[in-house]
């Protein structure tokens, strides 16, 4: 089966769907992370695509107040990157002097899966996360690795350690050894906030994705997790074009405003 890393972009006011092209390769070998009751095995989330192909006004950018999202999928969940289309306009018009090409995009970042949505990173401070992007891309195209993991933990299972290490810093029962293994894996970890973690990192011969959530949004509440394989190559190629189709649209949208 072909492995397909769908972008999705869709208006919340107009609901229309577009979708980027495939660039196909192998599966990912998707399964729920092993080893712990904090993290729930995956399964798959069902998207209805739209089969007619790209739309070229599929956004409804004149509605500063709206929110775009775009989606990166896996076998058995999804990322969505939740961009503040105002919020993303006025940051790039700030900091203008960058040049025509240059765009400031303010996002949250979520998971779905098994129908349900959890917030993995906030917006509350926002940096460029198309510069976050551009970070992701030089990591799937050489994924870190800790020697050793594979003594350590099964795969996948990034998450659930981190879930036990976080239940034992809120129950003061951390331990020395705890501390210098988090000090190993928490390298691996691209997104972090108080909510969620991304990780990508290499595991044995395997590239892994793997997602861990607060499953009600704040610490202590029981942990979520998700992981999957990926292609370097494939999944870069879909990160540059993510990329790119959000810098227009914030482009876009600015163009469109009345002057």
């Amino acid at each position: 089966m072909d492995f397909r890393a769908w972008l999705i972009r869709f208006s919340i006011k107009r609901g229309a769907i577009r979708r980027a092209p495939s660039h196909g390769t192998e599966e990912p070998d998707f399964r729920g992370v092993i080893g712990s009751s904090d993290c729930k095995k995956g399964g798959h989330v069902d998207v209805e695509f739209n089969n007619t192909g790209p739309k070229k006004n599929g956004v409804e950018m004149e509605n500063v107040n709206s929110v775009s999202s775009y989606y990166l999928g896996f076998s058995g969940f999804l990322i969505e990157v939740r961009i503040d289309v105002q919020s993303s306009m006025d940051f790039t018009k700030r900091f203008d002097h960058h040049g025509l090409d240059f765009a400031f995009a303010v996002a949250e970042v979520w998971l779905h899966h098994e129908g349900e949505k959890h917030l993995i990173f906030p917006a509350t401070h926002p940096g460029n996360f198309l510069e976050s992007l551009k970070g992701l891309d030089k990591l799937v195209s050489n994924p870190p690795s800790v020697p050793g993991m594979e003594a350590l933990m099964p795969c996948g299972g990034w998450c659930s350690w981190m879930a036990g290490y976080w239940d034992r810093i809120e129950n003061e029962c951390n331990t020395a050894e705890d501390e210098q293994l988090y000090d190993l894996l928490i390298p691996l970890s691209f997104l972090e906030s108080r909510v969620g973690h991304i990780a990508v990192y290499r595991y044995g011969d395997k590239n892994i994705f793997e997602v861990a959530v607060r499953a009600s949004g704040h610490e202590g509440s029981p942990t979520v997790g998700v992981w999957s394989q990926f292609s370097p190559d494939a999944l870069g190629n879909e990160i540059v074009h993510l990329e790119k189709v959000i810098a227009a649209d914030i482009r876009d949208a600015i163009k469109m405003q009345p002057l």
